[in-house]
């Protein structure tokens, strides 16, 4: 019996990895190639090859099985393939916008053709007939540089944003206050799954967010605002900014907010507003340097006073 099942990114090392398999699309068509000796039909993907990474292995198999020559790809998720008398294949899943083909290199893809929707005559149809089902609703939104990518979060992705969430814990010597706090930061992590859960796919809610590679790096929260208890927004609010300590002060929390700001333009609101620590004069400098201007409001929280940032969306 063949059982696939899918994980979320940050659960393996990337060294475990050895298959890249593409959900590739092509002005909303998708994108799957023949190999020449068959008359089925697959996603772009392949094994890893020397010392590469899955994401360059995703890349180099895009490649070399359609001949795209412009596009933009983003890691899913992980997924696991394991089969009686076999051992267990760990892969990832990647969605790619394939902006520009050039020529077919030469290779054993014979054929390589958009459809409107999964074709019924797949060469892998247990593994890649579910993976297909999983990519078609991830919209990608970006990148800025070799590795960083960034898309708009899905149910799949609960696990990832949680661990992007998750304290650091710092013992303090006292196994009863290490105890405690262990308790705590878990409720928050319960609660903060919860959140996600009951929030992420509501039609006022979006959630973007950013890989490294295929390790999630950052994550920004929307929460779209009505004039009115109708479904016409007029605003949002970016509730909430977060980058990995590793990743912070490079440049990845403002190409969130951008990505964040070019979707709302799309969902035709006419301003964004974001709080900021009214301590943070770096942050505050930075908010300005995106267009945002602090408009006078400012509330105390528990953890001290914040700014409200406003910026306009008009043309």
């Amino acid at each position: 019996m063949l059982i696939v099942k899918t994980h979320p990114l940050h659960k393996f090392e990337d060294e475990k990895f050895t298959l890249a398999v593409i959900a590739a699309r092509h002005k909303d068509k998708l994108v799957f190639v023949r190999r020449r000796s068959f008359t089925t039909w697959e996603m772009p993907g392949g094994h890893r090859e020397g010392d590469e990474s899955i994401l360059d292995t995703a890349k180099r198999e895009l490649y070399e099985e359609t001949g795209a020559s412009m596009y933009r790809i983003v890691p899913v998720c992980a997924y696991t393939v394991d089969e009686d008398g076999y051992d267990k294949l760990y892969g990832v899943l990647f969605v790619a916008d394939i902006f520009k083909f050039g020529n077919l290199p030469e290779s054993e893809i014979g054929e390589v053709r958009m459809f409107d929707k999964v074709p019924d005559e797949l060469t892998f149809p247990k593994i890649q007939a579910k993976l297909s089902v999983i990519s078609l609703p991830h919209e990608l939104c970006g990148g800025m540089g070799k590795d960083i990518s960034i898309r708009r979060a899905q149910h799949i992705d609960i696990a990832d944003l949680c661990e992007l969430h998750r304290p650091v814990f710092v013992s303090t010597g006292d196994e009863d206050t290490d105890e405690i706090i262990k308790i705590e930061q878990e409720f928050r992590m319960r609660t903060t799954e919860h959140l996600l859960r009951t929030t992420i796919e509501k039609p006022n809610r979006a959630v973007f967010i950013a890989y490294d590679g295929i390790r999630p790096i950052g994550a920004c929260d929307i929460r779209l605002l009505s004039k009115t208890h109708d479904t016409n927004f007029d605003g949002a609010e970016i509730e909430q900014l977060t980058i990995k300590e590793s990743h912070r002060r490079l440049g990845i929390g403002r190409h969130l907010t951008d990505c964040a700001v070019e979707y709302l333009k799309g969902m035709g609101c006419t301003y964004a507003v974001v709080w900021i620590p009214s301590a943070d004069e770096q942050l505050c400098k930075m908010t300005e340097a995106q267009g945002f201007a602090f408009d006078g409001t400012r509330e105390m929280t528990d953890t001290g006073s914040r700014l409200r940032y406003r910026k306009s969306l008009g043309d």
